[in-house]
């Protein structure tokens, strides 16, 4: 997969035709579930986090939300572990969950809000901010 530059730049008139452009949560506590993906981070990445310190304002959020994002899916996948729950899945419930991120993945795309999750709150409103290819999370899905 690559992933070019211009990916996570800020929406603009050019690039709202060709990607997903979806409203910030309405009612969903945005300012906390950026704190949760900053905290995920800090505590998982601490070399990104700091690394992040580097970024315009503007960007850290956003950013923080990407990496609590990848790292999730990437636990998920990899090892089973749902950290949300903090409990380790047996296989059948790796697949259910895998499933349920993917369709609560394309509601954020279609601008809803389908789950009570801090990482996807920060997702969406990441959405409403800066254009993120639909197929990349998916592709990160599927490994």
């Amino acid at each position: 997969m690559s992933i070019s530059s211009s990916s996570f730049l800020p929406l603009s008139a050019e690039s709202i035709a060709a990607r997903a452009v979806v409203a910030p949560p309405a009612e969903a506590d945005v300012p906390a579930a950026y704190d949760y993906c900053r905290e995920v981070a800090r505590v998982h990445a601490r070399t990104f986090y700091l690394g992040a310190q580097l970024l315009p304002s503007a960007k850290r959020a956003p950013i923080y939300a990407i990496y609590a994002f990848c790292r999730y899916v990437d636990d998920l996948v990899d090892r089973g572990e749902d950290k949300l729950d903090g409990r380790q899945l047996d296989p059948t419930e790796t697949v259910a969950l895998v499933g349920r991120w993917r369709r609560d993945l394309e509601s954020c795309y279609a601008g809803r809000l389908t789950a009570e999750n801090p990482i996807l709150v920060a997702w969406l409103d990441t959405l409403s901010r800066f254009s993120i290819p639909h197929d990349l999370p998916f592709e990160l899905i599927d490994g």
